[in-house]
């Protein structure tokens, strides 16, 4: 199906830098990749909640750092969810599903976040798989800055709550889910059941080492969070 230009959100003439950007709905899903991001949108989309629409490409689901009064045009009511997991499976999951190359745009421009966004302003995608990423031995998609960012940055700055759930541990903490959302039990009961991984890459099992010594202090970092919690 052909998109026109109107529909091109990567196309707009760059905005006035002072201008602080508009937010256009009232629930943000957001995560470093890989840790249910997608589905937890999709039901709350079929819940009839105000998400992002979909031609934003993935922008607000991987947000660099939280929206801030200073940069953005916060409504009221708005809140936000940070899943969080382990980052070696979170990547062994975006390389599986070869969403590497655009994820890096998505993690590591900061600039004219989001409908202004020009395709320009990202980096170039480096044309490299886990094999050539794992050689660079550096974060190159800042997961580091990201998680930091969304779980340090004060309320004051931002002025809206952000609930932040490891996302194996959603299951176990749906009644807070539901209090966050202000959701009744009807509404709850259609949640997604649990499921496991898809089946590993044995390709990609083999970096698994060089990933951990990469993100082993973050994973460690993130399996000490608290499982559910809003900040």
């Amino acid at each position: 199906m052909t998109t026109s230009a109107n529909e091109q959100p990567f196309k707009q003439t760059a905005p006035n830098p002072e201008a602080r950007i508009p937010i256009g709905h009232q629930i943000q899903v957001t995560s470093f990749g890989g840790s249910g991001t997608t589905m937890l949108r999709n039901w709350l989309v079929e819940n009839g909640a105000s998400l992002p629409q979909e031609h934003d490409s993935g922008i607000w689901k991987h947000l660099p750092e939280p929206p801030t009064r200073d940069k953005f045009q916060i409504p009221e009511g708005f809140r936000a969810i940070y899943l969080i997991g382990d980052p070696v499976e979170s990547l062994l999951s975006v390389f599986g599903r070869n969403y590497h190359m655009w994820h890096a745009v998505r993690m590591q421009s900061h600039s004219r976040w989001p409908s202004q966004f020009l395709l320009e302003d990202a980096p170039v995608a480096p044309p490299w798989g886990l094999k050539e990423f794992l050689n660079l031995k550096q974060d190159c998609f800042g997961i580091h800055d990201h998680f930091a960012a969304w779980t340090t940055t004060p309320k004051r700055a931002r002025e809206f709550p952000i609930l932040v759930m490891k996302y194996d541990k959603i299951w176990d903490h749906l009644p807070e889910l539901a209090d966050f959302l202000e959701f009744d039990k009807d509404q709850m009961a259609s949640f997604p059941a649990r499921r496991e991984r898809s089946q590993k890459d044995p390709t990609l099992e083999k970096g698994r080492r060089a990933l951990q010594s990469l993100y082993g202090n973050l994973a460690k970092t993130i399996e000490a969070y608290p499982d559910c919690m809003v900040i």
